[in-house]
């Protein structure tokens, strides 16, 4: 066996264990994300209410 087969062979191994990871990544960040983004949503609402509230102080 060739040294460039033998590459070649572990090219595509190691693409198609990237390529899984990447799909965990993205079934599992998409639930993140989604998380993420209700906090971000929550704070943002809470900032903007503490700022009505004292507008001498807020977030930012």
């Amino acid at each position: 066996m060739s040294t460039g087969f033998a590459i070649y062979i572990l090219l595509i191994l190691f693409e198609k264990s990237v390529t899984d990871f990447r799909k965990n990544i993205e079934k599992n960040f998409g639930l993140f994300n989604k998380v993420l983004f209700v906090k971000i949503n929550i704070s943002v609402g809470f900032c903007a209410h503490i700022y009505r509230q004292e507008e001498s102080y807020g977030c930012g």
